[in-house]
């Protein structure tokens, strides 16, 4: 495990599995998988990377993901749905899925990353207006519908 944020019900996964990087991400139980074929991990130090370009539009639109090893891209999928707003109450977990597995890839408790994490980054990209703009009016849309449930 690099790096996990959610579980069993939503989340993601960046993790290594037979010397190979891949992406797991969880839409309610629906999991998608981006997986290097053919590109194993290098021996020594080496940087692993994943974009994900979301399409834009209402919260919970989809993207593509794309897994990279130094650089170079080493697979991409699609990821129809995304979760609109939290993941639940799992944690942001580092070197190991502490919690409930994102996928039935890996298991509890046997998901120790056992190289060495120097550094993890995640680059926030700004949303284009429009999608700023979506994502507005859909919290703006919850709060109203929380305002009629009182």
């Amino acid at each position: 495990m690099i790096i996990a944020q959610g579980g069993l019900h939503s989340g993601w996964s960046l993790y290594v599995k037979d010397g190979k990087p891949k992406f797991a991400y969880n839409y309610l139980g629906a999991v998608t998988t981006i997986s290097s074929e053919d590109e194993s991990l290098p021996a020594g130090p080496v940087t692993v990377g994943y974009d994900f370009a979301y399409d834009g539009g209402k919260p919970g639109s989809g993207g593509t993901g794309t897994l990279l090893i130094n650089g170079k891209k080493v697979a991409t999928g699609r990821i129809e749905r995304t979760i609109p707003f939290i993941f639940g109450v799992e944690t942001a977990d580092v070197g190991l899925d502490l919690y409930t597995p994102v996928t039935p890839d890996y298991k509890k408790g046997d998901n120790k990353f056992t190289g060495t994490i120097n550094k993890v980054t995640i680059e926030l990209k700004r949303m284009s207006g429009a999608d700023e703009q979506a994502a507005k009016g859909a919290d703006e849309e919850s709060d109203a519908i929380d305002a009629d449930e009182d």
